[in-house]
């Protein structure tokens, strides 16, 4: 049989035309409040086209890529004319709740997506769109045309916008079309390079007239596995820690130690073992498994193998980039063993980091004797060069993350826009401070709630407890130095921070 699809157009401009012409003119004209009407049906199919678009910047668009149709628009564009026909004034909050919550939020999974298209609707069910004044992005390209108006003068007006759009249509950063040039460049030559590995071994036999031989693949993979292996320290001896390090009333965060220690050596087993056995079966002294040809395949492309990942933490990284990491993060473990429990924590280390703040507020929790569901955050942004001679007193200090989307102002201490070609930029290190709920001292009014993912992907699986699997928390920050912003601002530009870079 044959099978047809409908494809959404690409663009902006042919997202609204695409609309427009399906039209009919009967029912263009047969709504109660024809002013209201036209302004706010323009701004629903301008929206349904961005957060379209938005896809294509990545995770700085939305974490999920949902598949919004037509038949979302069409529902809403009928819930329109009807809420308007139905109420005596234009139920702004009905509307806006309906269309980010029923029709398009019903596809949306993610809990920052949900909260980026809740945001983005409200700036086009508004009682702002009513004014000509009004623009949609910051370039005054984009606005709802005068109305009443007529079908086919709308088509005229949507017809002179421009062809191509710029991320601030979106209100997204000029960095953002850099990101997504580069994502679709990565998955290109990620394409290239794993048809080139199927071909290693027939190349080889060409280079016999210049003098050089070239590298098998076995060479290649059995030389890189050799040396990780070298590399790898042997598993950590549990048994000493929890000697050193015993279950205390007082102290959570050595339970914390011994749950992360037992998943490090897990992986470490497992790089062990499969880099170990990968020379033998080269040799022909063990079986050549599909986990080990899993482990070959990643060493020549550089990416990090399947087996490994099954009990690793996410990482995005190249393979040796992701062992150098792992590396980093068995020294500051070691560190913690050898020297007692770090001043600074370095977050981008754990495995789950939700346990590390479990231990912290259950330390407070019971110094305080006070419980635990009664306690919250409260958060420090500490200066980029602080470096603590000791413990504080209550909750923990953070560093190792990365904000991306934006950046952290380190004089004026808040968050502001990125430096043009500057991706993601270090965030400052950040006191942990727990505190009873009577007692939180945040004007949330002055704070953006900055979402901290494990990796730059941001998407994971629904876990059980509500959120996904690469969230860990959210992290209140100033959101303007001068008053300028505010969080719908950075909402919409899609700010996030990440425990770890993909390099």
């Amino acid at each position: 049989g044959i099978k047809m699809t409908i494809e959404p157009p690409k663009g902006l401009k042919q997202a609204l035309l695409r609309a427009y012409l399906a039209f009919d003119d009967d029912w263009f004209h047969s709504c109660d409040k024809p002013r209201e009407f036209h302004k706010m049906l323009f701004g629903l199919c301008f929206f349904h086209g961005l957060i379209l678009e938005r896809r294509g910047f990545g995770p700085v668009g939305w974490n999920v890529a949902y598949g919004f149709s037509e038949p979302d628009r069409e529902i809403s564009r009928q819930q329109l004319r009807n809420f308007l026909n139905e109420f005596e004034g234009v139920p702004y909050a009905a509307l806006n709740y309906m269309g980010s919550e029923a029709n398009y939020g019903g596809r949306v999974t993610d809990n920052q997506d949900r909260r980026a298209i809740i945001t983005i609707l409200q700036d086009f069910y508004t009682e702002k769109i009513l004014d000509d004044d009004y623009k949609f992005s910051s370039s005054g390209i984009y606005y709802s045309p005068e109305a009443p108006s007529t079908l086919p003068a709308t088509l005229e007006f949507i017809k002179s916008l421009p062809i191509s759009t710029t991320p601030e249509v979106f209100n997204l950063h000029n960095n953002a079309s850099l990101t997504a040039a580069i994502n679709e460049g990565l998955y290109i030559s990620k394409c290239c390079v794993g048809m080139m590995s199927s071909f290693g071994a027939a190349s080889s036999a060409d280079d016999d007239d210049e003098g050089v031989k070239q590298k098998t693949p076995e060479e290649t993979y059995s030389e890189i596995s050799a040396d990780i292996f070298a590399r790898v320290p042997e598993a950590f001896d549990l048994g000493f820690v929890l000697r050193t390090y015993p279950v205390r009333y007082d102290e959570c965060l050595n339970t914390v130690l011994h749950m992360e220690l037992g998943k490090f050596n897990r992986l470490l087993v497992r790089i062990k073992s499969t880099c170990s056995n990968l020379g033998k079966a080269v040799k022909g002294l063990v079986v050549f498994s599909p986990e080990l040809e899993a482990v070959a395949e990643g060493c020549l492309l550089n990416s990090i193998p399947g087996p490994w990942m099954g009990v690793s933490y996410p990482s995005l990284k190249p393979m040796q980039s992701y062992v150098e990491d792992f590396l980093l993060r068995l020294k500051f473990m070691q560190g913690w063993i050898k020297d007692g429990i770090p001043y600074m924590f370095w977050f981008s280390a754990y495995f789950f980091q939700q346990a590390f703040l479990t231990g912290v507020l259950q330390n407070f929790a019971r110094a305080d004797k006070i419980a635990i569901d009664r306690c919250i955050w409260n958060f420090e942004v500490l200066k980029a060069d602080f470096k603590p001679t000791d413990i504080p007193a209550k909750g923990a200090y953070i560093n190792g993350m990365f904000m991306s989307g934006a950046r952290w102002d380190d004089e004026n201490m808040c968050v502001e826009d990125s430096f043009p070609k500057v991706l993601w930029s270090e965030m400052a290190p950040v006191w942990l401070k727990p505190v009873e709920v009577k007692d939180d001292s945040h004007d949330y009014d002055k704070l953006y709630n900055a979402p901290i993912y494990k990796t730059s992907e941001r998407k994971g699986v629904l876990s059980t407890s509500g959120h996904s699997s690469n969230f860990i928390m959210y992290l209140a920050i100033p959101h303007s130095c001068n008053g300028v912003h505010n969080e719908a601002f950075w909402t919409k530009r899609g700010v996030a921070l990440i425990s770890q870079t993909d390099d």
